[in-house]
């Protein structure tokens, strides 16, 4: 098989698994994580997308918090809970990316890694 042929395989396969992965990492999405504040009056929970699904403020936080400071919690724990989310998210696509994807995404590396290496031999680029 020649390189061409080779690369066309690649691609194909790639290319199918993508449309796999992709249905794969949409449910994956949909996915909640969840952060709390450290006294427990505030909670949320986020999916991969980054979308706040849910947002519980006991009583109590309502009468212990002043309100810029409650404003600043609350900010807070969506915050943590979008990041808790998002690494989950994260972490799960990674578990399922085809090694399809992978070889191509090494391989654009490499190539990205040559050019980089090439102009900074002209001088093309400034010292790294």
């Amino acid at each position: 098989m020649s390189e061409r042929d080779a690369e066309e395989e690649l691609t194909e396969r790639a290319e199918a698994a993508i449309v796999e992965f992709e249905r794969a990492a949409g449910a994956l999405a949909r996915v909640e994580a969840g952060a709390e504040s450290r006294d427990g009056r505030i909670a949320a929970w986020a999916n991969g997308t980054g979308e706040i699904t849910r947002v519980r403020l006991r009583d109590s936080a309502l009468r212990t918090y002043r309100a810029d400071a409650l404003g600043t919690a609350v900010a807070a724990v969506l915050r943590a809970a979008q990041e808790k989310a998002r690494e989950a998210y994260v972490n799960a696509t990674d578990a399922i990316l085809p090694p399809e994807v992978a070889e191509v995404q090494r391989i654009v590396q490499d190539a990205e890694d040559h050019r980089a290496e090439w102009e900074r031999r002209e001088g093309l680029t400034g010292p790294q």
